[in-house]
């Protein structure tokens, strides 16, 4: 199985951000709603990555489940869950203040 490593600290930051160092091992950054950094990285390796990776193609799942329109899902993180529950933090209150997310189609769940 993969893990990333992460750590969250107090409040510090007093602005939104995302930080994103693209090297191996890679390196994150986000900020919380409260101003903590939360910081991760490196994932180690995976024993199964068919099972991983089946059936999607490594993109998590964001929006409103099928044939239940009151329901928001977001699945299947992986190594990059700080990234991606950032972006589902969006699309998730667009769709529930009545906004549209630009993003929100790559991540849909197929009707």
């Amino acid at each position: 199985m993969i893990s990333t490593w992460a750590i969250a600290t107090r409040a510090l930051w007093p602005e939104d951000a995302l930080i994103w160092e693209s090297s191996d091992p890679y390196l994150y950054l986000r900020t919380s709603g409260d101003g903590r950094i939360i910081c991760g990285g490196e994932d180690e390796d995976f024993a199964d990555e068919d099972a991983r990776d089946a059936p999607d193609p490594g993109l998590p799942l964001i929006g409103k489940l099928p044939g239940h329109p009151r329901v928001h899902a977001v699945r299947g993180y992986g190594g990059n869950g700080i990234t991606f529950s950032r972006i589902a933090a969006e699309i998730v209150r667009a769709d529930l203040t009545g906004a549209t997310d630009a993003d929100a189609a790559l991540f849909a769940f197929e009707a």
